[in-house]
């Protein structure tokens, strides 16, 4: 057995001059004459690593460890065993007893922390490749806790953190993080802050600071968040923390409505996450922020409706954005793009998307601009009842505040005023100026309340106008007033028709534009730029069917007027398409057509309208029979047009005196006839019979 030691001792020292082959031998002869020897068996399988023979190397160790289970070269062979021939990372029980073995061995010797290190790291990889938790955080705990200053220790410290910080958050950006425990969360957010203090960019996978921020935000830590992320935009140049920062300082403005002097050096980050992406749905709030802030209104509602689309919008983020700091900043973003929506009332539509969207809001928002806005939304679609509702609901829900009781002032007046209530549109527009003076819509409606009265006075009815205007200059409706006021009120005809044309091209389609400018043109003889915006209105197709009627009838009396007899014609054939027994309108087509020269047409039409009065047993439609009679008369059916004319001059209190001189000029036709076929006495009793029409 001496003799086994001192070969054994000469193995090792043929092992330390790497001599493998020569130790090989000589452990081979001592294992043939002493099959069982443990030491000898550990000495081989090293040896047989080194020589290539990894079965031989294997079987070596396993009957080391089996036959003494606590042989600790045995466990480190199987450890060298499968770091060379197996490095492929999966699980292996094997590996990971082997990894248990020596930990327990070494225990906290400070002499083997290096050692310590490496068995620590391999053991907590294979508990995270087999799925075990068990043990698994308290080995990272315990490779974190590992004091050294060189960089196998700080390496390892990053890498056992970042394993429990996946152990934590196995899913990134989903885990519940209500379901953690408290002291678990603190050595979440601890473990963050070391791991992400101690590394720079070079050697820390980048998604680490993303969580840690987006941590923070679940947490509703968005203080903490802030202040993290400047240090991370400066460390490691993550685009996402100047995200975070832009998000805090927006949900600030749009909360507030302006971005305080402390704010704008954060305000600036905005072009920092622009470098990333200048279509980045923050980037948009931000400049629609800006826009709405100048009453840009039409931008504004652009700009938030690409922000908040499913495309390329807030939806479309990735999975770090989602926190409560982004949710805040959506349903602001919403208020906002409905409050933009209503007051650029591009049209019916697009006010009835601010109002559903301010609808949808205000649940999470007990905010008196969304209930006004709502309100007035429903004011402009003629839905008082809504609006009403909405203002209670709306002092019901904020109760006590005082300055929304003030700002809802403005709704009743607003609502009082579609209902000629002026008294009270007055006196609750006036009220609520006290808290918003620079609300546009409360100047428009104390202006209305005096000027509907007939209360013309600039000082005060002129002045909320212009006041309404400079506020926004873009609200089209003021311009038409202001127009009327410098045409009528101060016989400026060159400033109102600047103020008129102004309000047109703002909305083009309002029919209340549309309208007022072209009676001021026609009024004023300017016929061709009257029939110009009602050519346009037209063929825009953006009118309701009511509007489409008078602005068809109107372009057709325009073309009337200027003797366009066949657009005329045309345009009165497009209204009677809608409603073709329209009296008035077929009375009207046959005049365009006599005067078009299409007198059997026009003949046509007249008759039609009496056969159909007649069919109706309907009242005598005076017009249409003389005009039917005069047209026989041209015709030169004169005893059809006397038959006409009989009836007419029975019935009729209008057309009695006309109709006696049309028949007198039949009989005088008729004598003509007479003394031309040599009957002069027929000529004469027709002469006769003419001079007692005309002296009835």
């Amino acid at each position: 057995m001496g003799e086994i030691k001192v070969r054994l001792k000469r193995v090792k020292e043929l092992i330390d001059s790497h001599e493998w082959q020569r130790a090989y031998d000589i452990v081979d002869r001592i294992l043939g004459e002493d099959s069982g020897n443990t030491m000898a068996r550990v000495m081989m399988g090293k040896t047989a690593i080194e020589l290539d023979k990894p079965e031989k190397a294997i079987e070596c160790f396993r009957f080391a460890v089996k036959s003494q289970p606590d042989s600790m070269p045995g466990w480190q062979g199987i450890i060298a065993y499968f770091n060379k021939y197996q490095p492929e990372v999966m699980a292996n029980d094997e590996l990971l007893e082997a990894y248990r073995r020596m930990l327990e061995s070494i225990g906290n010797d400070e002499k083997l922390q290096v050692k310590i290190i490496e068995m620590l790291r391999g053991y907590t990889q294979q508990l995270i490749l087999k799925g075990s938790t068990e043990g698994l955080q308290d080995a990272l705990l315990r490779l974190i806790d590992l004091t050294g200053d060189g960089q196998a220790f700080k390496e390892a410290r990053v890498d056992a953190r970042q394993k429990l910080i996946r152990l934590m958050l196995p899913k990134k950006y989903e885990v519940d993080l209500r379901e953690l425990e408290p002291s678990q969360l603190e050595l979440l957010l601890k473990t963050f802050h070391d791991l992400l203090s101690e590394f720079d960019q070079t050697s820390l996978d980048q998604h680490f600071p993303q969580e840690h921020l987006n941590t923070l935000l679940r947490l509703d830590r968005t203080s903490d968040a802030v202040r993290v992320a400047r240090d991370y935009c400066d460390r490691f140049g993550t685009a996402f923390a100047a995200s975070v920062i832009y998000m805090a300082v927006l949900c600030r403005a749009l909360q507030t409505g302006t971005v305080s002097n402390q704010d704008r050096p954060d305000w600036s980050y905005q072009d920092q996450v622009a470098l990333e992406d200048k279509q980045h749905p923050l980037v948009r709030i931000g400049k629609a922020f800006q826009a709405f802030v100048e009453r840009n209104y039409e931008k504004s509602a652009d700009l938030l409706d690409k922000a908040l689309s499913n495309a390329k919008g807030i939806p479309s983020l990735p999975a770090v954005y989602t926190t409560p700091l982004l949710t805040s900043l959506s349903v602001l973003a919403k208020k906002y793009l409905g409050v933009s929506l209503v007051c650029a009332s591009a049209s019916d539509e697009s006010v009835v998307k601010g109002r559903d969207l301010l609808e949808e809001v205000k649940k999470d928002l007990k905010d008196q601009q969304v209930y006004f806005f709502l309100g007035h939304a429903q004011v402009q679609l003629a839905d008082l009842r809504s609006a009403e509702k909405a203002l209670n609901e709306g002092r019901k829900v904020l109760e006590g505040d005082h300055d929304a009781m003030l700002l809802l002032s403005g709704l009743e007046a607003d609502i009082a005023l579609t209902r000629k209530d002026y008294t009270t549109a007055e006196v609750q527009s006036e009220k609520a100026q006290l808290v918003d003076e620079k609300n546009y819509i409360l100047h428009y409606v104390f202006f209305r309340s005096l000027w509907d009265t007939e209360r013309r006075d600039p000082r005060r009815c002129i002045a909320h106008l212009l006041r309404s205007i400079e506020l926004y200059p873009n609200f089209a409706i003021n311009h038409i007033f202001l127009a009327f006021w410098k045409w009528k009120g101060e016989d400026d005809t060159e400033v109102a028709k600047e103020e008129y044309e102004l309000a047109y091209k703002l909305q083009p389609n309002d029919p209340r534009i549309i309208r007022a400018y072209t009676d001021f043109c026609t009024i004023n003889h300017q016929d061709e730029r009257a029939m110009t915006i009602l050519r346009d209105s037209l063929t825009s197709f953006l009118q309701k069917p009511e509007d489409v009627r008078w602005i068809t009838l109107r372009l057709a009396l325009l073309c009337y007027r200027n003797r366009l007899w066949n657009e005329c014609v045309n345009n009165i054939r497009l209204v009677l398409r809608q409603n073709p027994d329209d009296r008035l309108v077929q009375e009207f087509l046959a005049d365009a057509l006599t005067f078009r020269g299409n007198y059997w047409s026009a003949l046509g039409t007249f008759d039609s309208v009496v056969q159909m009065a007649e069919e109706r047993k309907a009242a005598l439609p005076e017009y249409s029979l003389y005009r039917r009679a005069t047209l026989k008369q041209m015709l030169q059916m004169g005893e059809e047009a006397e038959e006409d004319f009989i009836l007419l001059q029975k019935e009729s209190s209008w057309f009695q005196d006309m109709c006696l001189i049309s028949m007198a000029q039949i009989e005088i036709s008729k004598a003509g006839d007479a003394f031309r076929q040599c009957i002069p006495s027929v000529g004469a009793q027709c002469c006769q019979k003419a001079v007692d029409l005309l002296t009835k």
